[in-house]
């Protein structure tokens, strides 16, 4: 044993460290990999962070909750996260859904009794599966869009942040703006903020600046990391705070609002206040009608008394 290498030694034989990568890869996948969440709960941003909320202070006014954040979108899901609890979900809940999906396709391998197959097919998953209080009929599984996002300074702090369903048509927007000005999303630094005409949290993206070459490099590599991937594919565990994000009673999810991961992923066709107008035909002037002509006058040839007339001058 007297050649045992002391476990914090620097002397690392090369053969160790590339058998490390190899043989820890079986670990990796049995590791929770913990991250930060970005909570948008009662309209006001907080971070939540090691089972503590932290509300972000209004930088104007300390004393009250930010309105906007300015943050660096890391990545999207291309597919929309669901959660179904089978007695609805209310304030102060932390139980785990009775089913739930990260890619929006079939239910999670830990669910131990799934709705359905797939999320295409399961009934849960139609509109009008239930009712709200207020009569409305929604989706009982309620759908949202997992997303990394972090501070434009500080990159290396990915956060979750879960886009709920009424706020999907916005993102759809961001991509757009982003084709248009043929950008990635997160090349940009976006606003985030909350519609103040909705009575739920509903969130508003805006592309306001382009990121410098060098920290658009710093985000791609963390975009590309485990810890991002993480974030929006769930690592195949189910995050405490999942339970948290969950619709309440009384909120309503709009149809209309939601839009599929190809209207986001190809959101360039400009919306009708953009496209512009086309012009109206100019009706048809109608000719005017022509004028009657008068009626010739025929004269008799024989009426005619021609005795006066010398012909010979």
């Amino acid at each position: 044993m007297s050649q045992i290498i002391p476990f914090d030694s620097d002397n690392l034989p090369a053969h160790l460290a590339d058998d490390a990568k190899l043989f820890n890869a079986d670990l990796a996948g049995h590791v929770s990999v913990g991250f930060p969440v970005l909570s948008i709960k009662g309209k006001a941003f907080a971070i939540k962070r090691d089972g503590a909320r932290h509300v972000i202070a209004n930088p104007k006014d300390p004393e009250s909750a930010a309105t906007s954040l300015e943050v660096v979108v890391l990545r999207v899901n291309k597919h929309k996260s669901k959660v179904f609890y089978a007695k609805g979900w209310k304030e102060g809940d932390d139980g785990k859904p009775d089913c739930f999906s990260n890619d929006g396709l079939k239910p999670d391998a830990s669910v131990e009794k799934p709705q359905a197959k797939s999320c295409a097919t399961c009934p849960k998953n139609a509109w009008g599966s239930k009712v709200t209080e207020s009569g409305t009929k929604v989706k009982a599984c309620s759908d949202s869009i997992r997303a990394a996002v972090a501070a434009p300074n500080d990159v290396n702090d990915p956060m979750l942040l879960r886009i709920p369903a009424a706020s999907m048509k916005a993102l759809s927007e961001l991509a757009a703006a982003c084709n248009r000005r043929g950008v990635a999303y997160n090349m940009a630094v976006t606003r985030i903020s909350f519609d103040p005409d909705a009575s739920t949290p509903k969130l508003i993206f805006k592309a306001i600046g382009l990121l410098p070459t060098d920290l658009y490099q710093e985000v791609k590599q963390v975009a590309l990391s485990d810890t991002v991937d993480s974030i929006i594919n769930g690592g195949g565990v189910m995050p405490e705070s999942t339970a948290s994000s969950a619709p309440s009673a009384d909120e309503e999810q709009e149809e209309d609002e939601v839009v599929t991961t190809e209207e986001i992923e190809e959101s360039v066709i400009p919306t009708a206040e953009e496209q512009p107008e086309k012009p109206k035909a100019k009706p048809k002037v109608k000719p005017a009608a022509k004028p009657k002509s008068e009626p010739e006058v025929v004269v008799e040839v024989d009426d005619l008394d021609l005795s006066d007339i010398d012909f010979d001058d």
